[in-house]
């Protein structure tokens, strides 16, 4: 346990400092005040007012809120790959119930999300409490923890979606692989710039672009200006189902994969 401790140190300080930055660089009101609900779309890609536009500029905008989420993902996908594989000598070859330890490890990663979600947001609102007022905090409160949910169920199933394609490629290539996946998500949505004039279209591409889970400015019941309209319960179902699915495949490729004998990062 303490070695675990010592291995996620990186966690806290990683978090705060990238709350920080994202207020710092995306939460500015105008005349100072700011709703919380307005605060926390401004993480996701929205601009005051306004919801998040489709453009090369918005876009790498997106990109770059995504990069906390990614430096989870390779430190945290990294390090429990490698947990996996010391694992495998010390625990695999005398405990002949691997999903039970494995159930545990997941378990174990999906509250570090949590965790290191909530610390970004903490920082950020916390930041954006000092240099502006934040008003209607009670009506923010689901928006809040709308983002925290749906953000940490991303970040969980792309996490162990790198632990389990390490399996594979090795850990630096798993990593660099489903951050490419995710990046490519959002450059897709320059397709949408066509589809102006075709809401109907528009809404149906956005759909099918897991990424668009994350913009909160474009479900209608937290933004009502947006234009669109995607359902905030179909992104959670959407998403809650991918990290269960995620974690299922790892169940069958930890119960039948032979770890001891294809540990790729070498040691």
């Amino acid at each position: 346990m303490r070695m675990r401790l010592k291995q996620n140190a990186w966690m806290f300080p990683t978090a705060l400092f990238f709350g920080l930055w994202l207020s710092w660089s995306y939460v500015n009101p105008y005349g100072g005040v700011t709703s919380l609900s307005s605060l926390v779309c401004q993480l996701s890609g929205a601009r005051g007012d306004f919801s998040l536009d489709i453009n090369l500029h918005a876009l790498l905008d997106l990109t770059l809120r995504l990069l906390p989420s990614l430096i989870f993902q390779a430190l945290a996908g990294i390090s429990l790959y490698r947990h996996t594989c010391t694992a495998s000598v010390y625990v695999f070859s005398r405990m002949p119930n691997r999903l039970k330890w494995y159930g545990k490890e997941c378990g174990i990663l999906a509250l570090q999300t949590l965790l290191y979600q909530a610390l970004v947001l903490a920082a950020a609102v916390g930041l954006a409490a000092v240099r502006c007022t934040i008003t209607d905090v009670s009506q923010g409160l689901p928006v809040l923890l709308t983002h925290l949910t749906l953000w940490s169920l991303w970040t969980f199933a792309f996490t162990l979606g790198v632990n389990l394609l390490a399996i594979y490629v090795g850990s630096s290539a798993a990593f660099a692989a489903l951050a490419g996946v995710q990046v490519a998500c959002i450059g897709a949505l320059i397709a949408l710039v066509p589809l102006i004039e075709q809401p109907e279209l528009a809404q149906q591409f956005l759909r099918i672009n897991p990424v668009s889970c994350l913009v909160l400015s474009w479900h209608r019941s937290i933004f009502p200006s947006s234009s669109y309209t995607l359902s905030v319960g179909d992104s959670l179902t959407f998403l809650l189902l991918a990290a269960v699915v995620v974690a299922a495949v790892g169940g069958w490729l930890i119960r039948r994969h032979d770890l001891l004998k294809t540990e790729m990062d070498g040691g």
